[in-house]
C-alpha cells in the first residue's frame, strides 16, 4: 500500500514495524528478520565481555511509549494515502447519482408532454388521428411554441441517451418513437397545395422546448405538426402529483392551424 518499514534503535535494541497490511509477517519468523538475526524486541549482546542483556534493555514504560509512537506513525503514514484514493470515488458516485436523477426527471416530464400531444391534443378532437409513428426532434428547441417558425430550426441542445431510453420505456403503448436530427427531415411534399407539406409515413412531428421551472411545477413549450393545415403551438404546465408528472393545463398563447 506504499508504506515503508520503519526501524528504530532504542537503548541498544533494534525494533522494526510495518504499517502496511500487504506484507504479513512470516509465521515461522515473526520479526521478518533474516535467518540467524535477533527477533524484534530482543536486545543485542553488549560489546563488552560479561555485560548482561538486561543492562541494554529499555524499561517497560519506555517500551510502551515506543510502541505507541510506532503505531501513531504507521497510522499517519498510510491513513492519509488511503483517504486520497477514496475521496474521488465518493465524489464520482455522487455526481453519477445526481446525473441519473436529473435524466429520469427530464425524461418523465417530456414523456408526459408527448403523451398529451399524441393521445389528446392532436387537433383531431375526439377522433383517432391514425398516427403510425411519432417523430421527435432530437434535442431541446428554444421557441418550440412560437408560431414565427423559430421552432423549425435545429435543436439547441441534444437529448442524452439516458433521457431517450427512458422516454421510449415510458411510452411503449404509443406508436413507435423516432428521434430525428432536423425538423425538416421528415416533412415532405405538399398537402392539397399547402406548404410546407406533411409528415411522412402517416406520422406526427413534435418539437420540445426547454423545461422551465423547478420543484413539482414546470412549463414546457412545444409544437405539433402533421400538415400545413394541421399544427399546434403552445406551452404546457406540467406538475408532479402523487409521484407522477402530468400535463395539467396551458399558459400563454395557443395557436392551431
Amino acid at each position: 500500500m506504499g508504506c515503508n518499514t520503519v526501524t528504530f534503535s532504542f537503548g541498544g535494541a533494534a525494533f522494526a514495524t510495518k504499517s502496511s497490511e500487504d506484507s504479513p509477517l512470516d509465521a515461522g519468523n515473526p520479526s521478518g528478520a533474516a535467518p540467524g538475526a535477533s527477533s524484534v524486541g530482543t536486545a543485542r549482546q553488549g560489546s563488552r565481555t560479561g555485560r548482561n542483556n538486561s543492562d541494554s534493555m529499555p524499561s517497560k514504560a519506555a517500551m510502551r511509549r515506543l510502541v505507541l509512537a510506532l503505531l501513531l506513525l504507521a497510522a499517519l503514514g498510510c491513513g492519509g494515502a488511503a483517504n486520497e484514493h477514496q475521496s474521488p470515488s465518493v465524489g464520482s458516485l455522487a455526481e453519477r447519482t445526481t446525473s441519473t436523477s436529473q435524466s429520469s426527471r427530464t425524461a418523465a416530464i417530456y414523456a408526459s408532454v408527448v403523451r398529451q400531444l399524441v393521445t389528446k391534443d392532436h387537433t383531431f378532437g375526439g377522433g383517432d388521428p391514425g398516427f403510425k409513428v411519432v417523430y421527435i426532434v432530437d434535442g431541446v428547441m428554444k421557441g418550440a411554441e412560437a408560431l414565427d417558425g423559430s421552432g423549425a430550426k435545429g435543436p439547441d441542445e441534444p437529448f442524452n441517451t439516458a433521457v431517450k431510453a427512458q422516454m421510449h420505456a415510458a411510452l411503449t403503448d404509443l406508436p413507435p418513437l423516432r428521434f430525428v436530427t432536423r425538423w425538416g427531415s421528415v416533412v415532405v411534399g405538399t398537402a392539397g397545395g399547402t406548404s410546407p407539406g406533411y409528415v411522412k409515413n402517416k406520422g406526427v412531428l413534435l418539437s420540445l422546448g426547454p423545461i422551465r421551472g423547478k420543484g413539482n411545477r414546470v412549463e414546457v413549450g412545444n409544437n405539433l405538426f402533421i400538415t400545413g393545415l394541421a399544427g399546434q403551438w403552445l406551452t404546457y404546465v406540467v406538475e408532479k402529483r402523487d409521484g407522477v408528472w402530468k400535463v395539467t393545463g396551458t399558459t400563454g398563447p395557443v395557436a392551431i392551424s
